[in-house]
């Protein structure tokens, strides 16, 4: 069933090249997922990239000449299409389990950080004074208060960055990677489906 490269007539391998973009953005994903998480989780949705692009270059392997191999061929990139919808749902857990967070929230993350930097900075040129023999009560007072509050937000800032393992833009992306996969998929299975032999004059059955 497998022939040369030189013989294939596929007029689209869209489907080979998102499907293999698909698993390298899985497999980079899953790596920044909890580590307690790795093994229910992480591995599986891996797996299932995995088995995926198996079964298309399987099927992408099979040039039929008569409706046995076209089954064949058919049921390959049916099981492709079934590691999909697992993906699909492995997605869901992420959205259920895993904090999620936008743009939005980094920046916030970002500007707490920035506000603490600031502080302590202020709070470190008022040491330098009272170093320099000019103590002040309302200074060190002053001092105080900004290192409480840059702990504050620092604290704010560590609570929030510790949920964040991926982003709402980067399981977007994973969706949209799904969504498109399993509609080429769909796509050459409705084809293959049309496919007649000269000679035979009946159609695939579905």
């Amino acid at each position: 069933m497998a022939v040369p490269v030189s013989q294939r007539q596929q007029s689209n391998s869209e489907f080979l090249h998102n499907g293999m973009k698909l698993r390298q953005e899985v497999l980079r994903r899953v790596r920044k997922l909890p580590a307690s998480w790795q093994y229910y989780l992480a591995r599986p949705m891996a797996d299932h990239s995995s088995e995926m692009m198996l079964h298309i270059r399987l099927g992408n392997s099979i040039y039929p000449t008569n409706p046995t191999e076209l089954d064949r061929r058919i049921l390959e990139f049916k099981l492709a299409k079934g590691y999909c919808e697992a993906l699909c749902q492995d997605i869901e857990d992420i959205r259920a389990l895993v904090h999620v967070t936008g743009e939005g929230t980094l920046k916030e993350i970002r500007d707490l950080d920035r506000k603490a930097r600031e502080m302590e900075e202020e709070a470190r040129q008022l040491g330098e004074k009272a170093l320099q023999g000019n103590p002040d009560g309302a200074a060190q007072a002053r001092k105080r208060e900004l290192l409480d509050q840059a702990a504050v937000f620092r604290d704010r800032a560590a609570s929030m960055r510790g949920g964040i393992t991926i982003t709402y833009d980067q399981i977007g992306e994973l969706c949209r990677l799904i969504d498109l996969e399993e509609k080429l998929l769909s796509g050459l299975i409705n084809s293959d489906r049309k496919r007649t032999w000269k000679g035979k004059g009946s159609e695939s059955s579905p």
